[in-house]
């Protein structure tokens, strides 16, 4: 019997192993995808005005940052989003930044770096539905709606101000 315990235990941890029984313990975990719509939310700005997406943007492409003040990526990367929108505001582009897992003062963090993008507060449980679970988070949705863009680790914050103007010329022709 002790041998036929052993059998069993080891063929359970080997079937763990090789992911065949992963299905009771496997986290789904949502993730929207270039060309999916992005869903629409309605987010408080520090002097508590609400905001409701997609009407806000009134039919504009949108910069979606989720971000938090201690982030050393954001930081790299918020300069380089802000050049972004500074280029392209006058044509009607939006910038939310999502604040999320934060435990300092964002909006000191945005006037000390000299950025205005739309701080919205405590998109934790916003951020965790479409699929961020680290910052930075970044999208990119056309004037339609759809995600044109979606940050994935790898490319660099000069990099990705490249290819956001690309495609925000190819929306604005």
């Amino acid at each position: 019997m002790k041998l036929f315990s052993r059998l069993v235990l080891f063929f359970v941890v080997g079937m763990l192993m090789h992911g065949q029984l992963q299905a009771d313990t496997k986290v789904e975990r949502p993730s929207l995808v270039i060309g999916d719509t992005f869903p629409a939310w309605q987010l408080e700005t520090p002097t508590s005005e609400t905001i409701e997406y997609p009407a806000h943007t009134a039919g504009q492409p949108s910069i979606i940052l989720f971000w938090a003040s201690w982030c050393p990526y954001c930081k790299a990367l918020m300069p380089h989003l802000q050049n972004v929108y500074d280029s392209y505001r006058g044509r009607g582009l939006k910038y939310y930044a999502i604040n999320i897992k934060e435990d300092g003062d964002p909006v000191a963090t945005l006037k000390q770096r000299g950025q205005d993008p739309l701080l919205l507060l405590d998109g934790d449980e916003f951020g965790e539905s479409v699929g961020v679970f680290a910052t930075p988070g970044l999208f990119l949705v056309d004037a339609k709606g759809q995600v044109i863009y979606k940050r994935k680790s790898g490319a660099s914050p000069e990099q990705i101000e490249m290819l956001l103007r690309f495609l925000l010329e190819k929306q604005y022709k």
